[in-house]
């Protein structure tokens, strides 16, 4: 989710190999993910305070090698 979109309930996914991305935008929602293999989970760019963005009932699994900061 990229410049400015709003009002998205995102659900039941499985994401492998990249992050999810919230990028000037509001009232979105995205839960029970299955998010794997990634060197984020979830970046939160350009955002502001009352956003009404929602993160919540995920599964994470990182990439070992960034999970400690290494490329």
């Amino acid at each position: 989710m990229d410049d400015g979109v709003f009002d998205y309930h995102v659900h039941h996914n499985l994401c492998v190999g990249y992050p999810i991305k919230f990028r000037e935008g509001h009232m979105r929602i995205l839960e029970n993910k299955i998010i794997v293999d990634s060197g984020h989970s979830i970046v939160f760019n350009i955002g502001y305070e009352y956003t009404s963005d929602r993160f919540v009932r995920n599964i994470i699994s990182l990439r070992a090698d960034k999970e400690h900061g290494h490329n």
